[in-house]
């Protein structure tokens, strides 16, 4: 889980993720003021990676000066190579914003380039952010058109607009670049804007009917009722009523000890909704090391009770590899001895090596047998402090120590803005290989790679999703688990189509095994716009979506009668089954009942009637 990435320093009202297609502009018949500048156009910019990423030059067509971006080679993040437009006058909170761009771009070998717009403090400032928007660009000029609310008061050049290029090697040009600030003289409604889709969304999409056919192949089994008499005969006529009761597929949600094991209104509402809803849930807060050494027993009675209601358990997470993320007292005691002349450099990292693995075997053994995936390392790509110190071969090794403390569990390095982002992290997806190969090299025992899918108005359409995911489970031979989705955005409906769109492309995908999201309800959300129920319990329509396919389309209940051969034969979604078989004995009927598991390879079943 990552928080960085989300400061709310405020909303952009209608916030925006662009792409090919994705655009269409809603221009609003309104004469506005001149409201004031608040950047020089494109005359005014500085440059992050110039010179070591790419170029930054002035070019000229048909008369027109325009700003050319040239990335050359792909940093390790998108901000090492930006540009940046600082304010030149104050902005108060509250006062409407309005931003423009024209642009397009393209790749050596491909038709579009990428960038990204945020909204933020200018650098020797505490740092805030909005939510960032990723453009893909054509070679086709595009304007789009931004209008946000401002969220905290700035001096001059105390915010700036930042435009990220640190992507794969591409060419972006700029022809137009505007930032007005209109105060209170309108209403954001007011102004025009750019609306957001994605890729895909259309209900006529040519992926729905491939996915659906592999859901009917991969989800799917075949289940066959027998119903005979004493003798072995096979009873013709009998009703066979068939009722599922859990997917074997993993739908699953965040969630926190003093919601679910609460004794309020709500906490028995978040506990009866997270049994209906799900058969998995992560734990928030709890199983991480911070957690855990403050409250083990309420992380271990939190288990239990997860267990007591019928739900599998996700461990998130044994070690996020960030001092912030740590229990303080790991950077002391390391900055101690290593200040320590008796101790130094040497001992000190052995010491944190020992603490790490020590904390692995304590938590894993003591949860043994009530987790089923540990969140082994949490962001390994970005959150690399102990990384720095002890070496990469470090997250190979707790891999290790968690086999040793649970042999039965299912080991996860888990990473995020890989699937995020319109399909532009194409250099993470490639870092992310790195480290299965680090973790292997150093004998390190991981069994599935974790992708968080935190979402903003940024959504990756479904065919990329499918592309990515295929490309990930090829090379990395591993299976893949969705484990936190949310789509943060105010725009109801697209956050409800993309809820569906992602569910079907994961369900349908042969590298998944598993869809979490980061929470349900916006009473303990961490982004509560992005719940599916708000906070008094009503349900947006991303709640409409997801019960729609989890516990009707994907959903298996049905009734039928034996043939001739005593046999009723269905097709239905793997997981848990109750069956019953009514069979009539002249004015009698005679009832029996049985539980079994659909697997993928098939499940006969046979009711004698004695």
């Amino acid at each position: 889980m990552q928080f960085r990435h989300w400061f709310s320093l405020g909303l952009i009202v209608l916030c925006f993720g662009l792409g090919t297609g994705r655009l269409s502009a809603v221009e609003v018949a309104t004469t506005l003021p001149a409201g004031v500048a608040l950047i020089k156009g494109l005359d005014s910019p500085w440059m992050l990676g110039q010179g070591t990423w790419g170029n930054l030059s002035m070019v000229t067509e048909e008369g027109k000066s325009l700003v050319r971006v040239e990335t050359l080679k792909s940093p390790k993040y998108p901000w090492d190579m930006a540009l940046a437009f600082k304010t030149d006058s104050a902005v108060k909170k509250g006062d409407i914003l309005y931003a423009e761009i024209t642009a397009r771009g393209w790749g050596p070998d491909r038709p579009e380039a990428f960038s990204e717009i945020v909204f933020e403090t200018s650098p020797g400032r505490k740092y805030e952010k909005t939510a960032p928007v990723n453009l893909t660009l054509t070679r086709e000029w595009r304007t789009i058109k931004l209008p946000l609310v401002c969220p905290n008061d700035y001096p001059p050049g105390g915010a700036q607009l930042n435009l990220r290029f640190g992507y794969l090697p591409q060419t972006v040009e700029i022809k137009d670049l505007q930032l007005r600030n209109y105060g209170t003289q309108v209403q954001i409604a007011d102004l025009p804007h750019t609306d957001h889709t994605y890729d895909g969304r259309e209900l006529s999409a040519a992926w729905r009917a491939a996915a659906d056919a592999r859901i009917e192949q991969l989800r799917k089994g075949d289940l066959e009722i027998r119903v005979v008499d004493a003798t072995g005969q096979p009873l013709p006529n009998a009703t066979v009523t068939v009722e599922m009761q859990r997917h074997a597929f993993r739908f699953g949600a965040s969630v926190t000890a003093g919601q679910f094991m609460g004794k309020s209104e709500d906490s028995q509402r978040y506990r009866k909704e997270m049994a209906r809803l799900f058969n998995s849930s992560s734990p928030g807060l709890e199983l991480k090391w911070d957690g855990w050494e403050k409250n083990r027993t309420q992380s271990l009675e939190l288990l239990d009770f997860l267990r007591a209601q019928g739900l599998a358990v996700r461990g998130h997470n044994l070690v996020w590899p960030r001092w912030r993320y740590l229990p303080a007292r790991l950077k002391l005691g390391y900055e101690e001895r290593l200040a320590d002349p008796k101790e130094g450099e040497v001992k000190a990292k052995a010491w944190l090596r020992t603490e790490v693995m020590n904390h692995i075997r304590d938590e894993a053994t003591a949860c043994q047998g009530k987790v089923a995936d540990w969140d082994v390392v949490n962001e390994a790509m970005d959150n690399d402090d102990l990384m720095k110190l002890l070496g990469p071969e470090l997250v190979g090794a707790c891999f290790s120590a968690a086999r040793q403390a649970d042999p039965k569990a299912t080991l996860v390095l888990n990473e995020y803005d890989v699937l995020e982002g319109d399909g532009a992290n194409a250099v993470r997806e490639q870092r992310v290989l790195g480290w299965i190969n680090e973790i292997r090299k150093a004998g390190g025992p991981i069994d599935a790679l974790g992708l968080q899918c935190h979402f903003g108005y940024s959504a990756t359409g479904p065919v990329k999703v499918l592309d990515i995911l295929d490309r990930l489970h090829r090379e990395s031979k591993l299976p893949i688990q969705i484990t936190e989705f949310d789509m943060n955005v105010t725009d109801e409906r697209l956050q409800a189509d993309y809820t569906r769109d992602l569910l079907t492309a994961a369900f349908s995908s042969p590298a998944v095994t598993g869809f979490s999201m980061w929470g349900f309800w916006a009473g303990d959300h961490w982004l509560p716009d992005a719940a599916m129920y708000r906070k008094d319990w009503t349900p947006r329509p991303s709640l409409q979506e997801y019960e729609n396919l989890v516990l009707k389309r994907w959903w298996t209940n049905t009734t039928g009668t034996t043939d001739a051969t005593g046999t009723y034969r269905i097709r239905g979604f793997l997981g848990d089954y109750r069956v019953q078989v009514n069979v009539a004995q002249g004015n009698t009927e005679a009832k029996m009942e049985a539980k079994t598991a659909l697997k993928k390879t098939g499940t006969v079943l046979q009711f004698e009637l004695k």
